[in-house]
């Protein structure tokens, strides 16, 4: 089966097990030692996990059984306890203990919504969150969506929902409080970068269908701008893309402008696939995953247009996949990149199918930029910093956009540019004329 992120890794053989078991309610002694024995004869059997732990004198797995079973014959309220919930509920808290943000269980109904988001579908206020030292943060509001219209920006904290404390709680039951049927509201209490006072923010949940990709022929004076805006990499994405240069075909470009603002991320072979329509030649992509060589993904050689000068832009909303586009496209001469520095996500997940609906996103490897940089906690630098303010995303004034059309059209540089060493480029002005 295909995953939602294509990538390798090892499923814990105690936590299959640990999913298949079926318990009920009625679980008596017998089932509970039977149980631990074929647990340790798990461990024991040679698998990867056995030969990296003895349960014997570095895990005790009774404990998880001894608790499950007192809380069966001593909780004062019985007709509440629902084994499927509380097996979900140790799961969770397994995963948990990674203290890796990108990590987490999902319950059948959290895979869901989880796969309807990557395909543009579905009900809240349309904003990718993380958890990044703890906090609950926007990693970026989705286009057009209520989260976006309510002023969310990315890095917000979101401290309180509907008046209770985010602190100490799971992401997925967080996100969880925050969807919810379209037409109601969740108010979240935000705290943001540089402002004292927190803000509470009203937000009126909608049902939302965002497409992956919006494309539109641009002028300025008498040159033609292609503009592509990516709103995450979905399983259509690639197709719509080739559409869009297709669009372009029989039009004398003066230049290309790649939006990636606001872009949280998704299916990594896409981004792949988006690099190689781009450029003829070079790398997409390094993978390093635990004990495994080093694996660099070359582009496929399904070039669309390697020629026409080109400007990524990029925000502090542009994370994972977006990022993987942006840097391999400038650090190889492609294009260059304005904008403010992005989300920095270079870690990679896969999403193992488990019994009953649920599922696992696991990291199982961090990615690298063709110049071997790993770009988490610091983001990709764009070649030219381009602000825009929070007044001019509110009244739609795009100083970042007009900035990439004048240089396209003009050659004309933005002010102080800046230029970093994982996305600096030798694409130059005269390139663009």
């Amino acid at each position: 089966m295909k995953s939602i992120i294509k990538f390798i890794a090892v499923i814990v053989p105690f936590l299959t097990l640990l999913i298949g078991w079926q318990l009920g309610v009625n679980s008596n002694k017998l089932q509970v030692e039977n149980a631990v024995k074929q647990l340790e004869e798990e461990f024991n059997s040679g698998s990867s996990l056995g030969t990296m732990y003895n349960p014997e004198t570095e895990i005790d797995l009774k404990l998880f059984w001894t608790v499950w079973r007192k809380i069966l014959q001593e909780y004062n309220d019985p007709e509440s306890l629902n084994a499927q919930d509380m097996l979900y509920g140790a799961v969770a808290g397994m995963v948990r203990a990674t203290e890796d943000p990108y990590t987490e269980f999902m319950t059948p109904k959290q895979n869901t919504e989880f796969k309807d988001s990557l395909d543009g579908n579905l009900q809240g206020i349309g904003a990718e969150l993380t958890m990044k030292d703890s906090l609950l943060t926007v990693v970026a509001p989705i286009k057009g969506s209520p989260a976006a219209e309510a002023g969310l920006l990315p890095n917000d904290i979101i401290l309180e929902v509907d008046g209770e404390s985010t602190d100490g709680i799971a992401l997925n039951d967080l996100v969880r409080k925050i969807r919810g049927p379209e037409g109601t509201t969740v108010t979240l209490t935000i705290l943001r970068e540089g402002e004292g006072d927190v803000r509470e923010v009203p937000i009126v949940r909608a049902a939302i269908t965002v497409p992956s990709t919006e494309y539109e022929l641009k002028e300025l004076g008498d040159k033609k701008i292609g503009y592509i805006a990516i709103n995450q990499f979905g399983e259509h994405t690639v197709q719509e893309v080739s559409d869009a240069l297709d669009s372009f075909t029989n039009t004398k470009l003066s230049g290309m402008i790649l939006d990636l603002r606001f872009n949280g991320g998704g299916y990594l072979d896409k981004s792949e696939e988006i690099v190689s329509m781009f450029l003829a030649e070079g790398k997409a992509v390094s993978i390093k995953r635990r004990g495994e060589e080093d694996e660099t993904h070359f582009v496929t050689g399904r070039t669309k247009d390697a020629t026409t000068p080109m400007v990524i832009l990029i925000n502090e909303g542009s994370a994972s996949a977006s990022e993987i586009v942006a840097a391999a496209l400038t650090e190889q001469n492609r294009a260059i990149s304005m904008g403010v520095t992005s989300f920095g996500k270079g870690s990679i997940q896969e999403v193992f199918p488990m019994p009953g609906g649920s599922s696992l996103r696991l990291t199982v490897a961090k990615w690298y930029t063709p110049n071997d940089v790993n770009v988490s906690e610091v983001g990709i630098t764009p070649t030219y910093t381009v602000e825009q303010s929070i007044e001019q995303m509110q009244n739609d004034i795009d100083p970042q956009f007009d900035a990439a059309m004048e240089y396209l059209v003009f050659g004309k540089k933005p002010p102080q540019p800046v230029v970093s060493s994982s996305s600096s480029s030798s694409f130059d002005t005269e390139a663009a004329e």
